[in-house]
This record gives structure tokens, C-alpha cells and sequence, in this order.
């Protein structure tokens, strides 16, 4: 584990590193930006999954194999949820925000911004899969693989820069390295190590988020489409998106069982106000 920890932690600061050595220090604030941000509208995600890890290492604990895996997969989704449903906006408006925030802008910070996001919500998908395999105990092996797959994007890094391959590379190899091949990587040892069937994660995450993630998208681009750049058409953008979010959550993303339960929560929640209140 922590040599897995290490490697990670390499790669992320790494990455900065290599950028300033082959760009300078202009896009390393672009960079920092990007960063910056993400960790800000990450931290309510962050601390949900926080939430989650003694329920789903307790499962493991008692015996109950299948719940903590029932539990993993439900934790993946909502992680992922819970920072879309922020995230979105902002992707489909990065400038236009970037602009309000900063008096300078610099270059790529756009750019660089709605990807670094894009990477966040998709290492999301199999976050707390993570969890369940260090709650089962057999991850000698994994944290071999996973300590080697952590230094290959520095390397394929400083070889495509060397080549003179743009700054965006940067993110592109982390989508695809970090956000891709390391998910296989995690679900194939769920498979191994913990007996998932791959058809639950494409059933119980994949397919969720996907669905919400189109649904949001289009709808929340229609005014990018039909209105110049304006804090109206922010606003409208946000709404949009958080509507197209929300139906397509409540009637694509979830099953009965789980509207249940947010009805009776809601329910509990808006006694406790009216009590309050009176």
C-alpha cells in the first residue's frame, strides 16, 4: 500500500514538474488553476467517500461479500454523481467562469481546467471498488500492478514531449491511463480477488452515470448554442443542466429501492423543518 501510495503521489507532482521543465512556468499556473479548482468542487465527493469506507470495510468483516460489493458499486456511482452534478456547469463553462474568477486568464487554464475535471470524474467510477479490495485483504499483487501503472504516465510524458507533443497531452494521457487502463486494472482484481461480475459495474455504474452524464450535457449546451457568452446565459446553462440531471438521475439512474429510500429520507428531513419552524 505504500509503495502504491508513493508512485501515485510521484505521478502527481510528476506531472507538474515535467510541464514546467517543457513549457515553463506560464502553463504550470495554468496548471495550478486547473487544480485548484478541481480540488474545491471535489471536496464534497471526497468527503462522501470518507463516509462510506468503515460501512463497506465492516461488510467485508462480518463475512457479507455481496453486500460490500453491492455497497462498492453504489458508493462508485453517487461519488461520481455527487461532483457531476458541479462539475458539468462548470465544464460547459469554463471560460466564461475563468473569466469571472481571474482577471488574466492564462493560456490553456481553460483547457486544462474542464479536463482535469473529466480525469476526477472518471477515476471516480471505480474509487471505492479500491476500498473493497484492501477490506479483502489479497492486494500484494495489485499494489504491484497498481505501483507500476502509477510511473508509466510520467514516462509516456516526458517521451511525447521530447517529440514535441502539445501541453494537453498531459491530460490526455492521464484520461486514458489513469482513467481507463487503471480502471481495468481495478475491476479485473475485483473479478479476481472478490468474485464481481464485470455486468455489475456496467450495470450498476457504467450505464447510470452515462445516462445522466448525455441527458445533462445536451440539454445544459442547448443555450451555448442559441446565446452569446453572458452571466444569463450561465445561469440558464446551470439550471439546464441541473434539470436534465435530475430527471434523468431519478428515472435512468436508479432503481425503486433506491427512490424509496430518498423519498423517506426527504420525508424525515422536511418533518424535522416543519418542526423547526413551529
Amino acid at each position: 500500500v505504500l509503495c502504491s501510495s508513493i508512485t501515485s503521489m510521484v505521478s502527481f507532482y510528476g506531472s507538474g514538474i515535467v510541464l514546467n521543465h517543457f513549457f515553463g512556468t506560464i502553463l504550470n499556473a495554468a496548471y495550478g488553476i486547473a487544480t485548484q479548482l478541481n480540488g474545491q468542487l471535489s471536496a464534497f465527493s471526497t468527503n462522501m467517500q470518507k463516509a462510506v469506507i468503515p460501512v463497506i470495510t465492516k461488510s467485508e468483516g462480518s463475512g457479507q461479500h455481496e453486500s460490500m460489493i453491492h455497497r462498492s458499486t453504489l458508493a462508485c456511482k453517487y461519488a461520481f454523481l455527487t461532483l457531476a452534478v458541479l462539475a458539468f456547469p462548470f465544464i460547459l463553462e469554463m471560460d466564461y467562469i475563468l473569466k469571472i474568477w481571474l482577471k488574466d486568464v492564462p493560456e490553456w487554464a481553460v483547457l486544462f481546467a474542464q479536463l482535469v475535471l473529466i480525469q476526477s470524474l472518471l477515476g471516480l467510477l471505480i474509487s471505492t471498488y479500491v476500498v473493497s479490495l484492501e477490506a479483502e485483504g489479497d492486494i500484494a499483487l495489485y499494489n504491484k500492478v497498481r505501483s507500476i501503472s502509477n510511473i508509466v504516465p510520467i514516462v509516456l510524458l516526458i517521451i511525447v514531449f521530447m517529440n514535441g507533443a502539445s501541453p494537453v497531452m498531459l491530460f490526455v494521457i492521464r484520461i486514458v491511463w489513469n482513467g481507463v487502463v487503471s480502471a481495468c486494472i481495478t475491476l479485473f482484481f475485483m473479478n479476481r480477488n472478490c468474485g464481481m461480475r464485470y455486468s455489475t459495474f456496467l450495470q450498476g455504474v457504467l450505464l447510470p452515470v452515462g445516462a445522466v452524464t448525455a441527458t445533462s450535457i445536451i440539454l445544459g449546451s442547448v443555450s451555448l448554442v442559441l446565446m452569446e457568452a453572458s452571466f444569463l446565459r450561465l445561469a440558464i446553462t446551470a439550471v439546464m443542466t441541473i434539470i436534465g440531471f435530475t430527471l434523468s438521475y431519478w428515472y435512468l439512474a436508479t432503481k425503486e429501492y433506491e427512490r424509496n429510500m430518498i423519498k423517506n429520507v426527504a420525508m424525515i428531513l422536511w418533518k424535522k423543518i416543519g418542526y423547526i419552524t413551529h
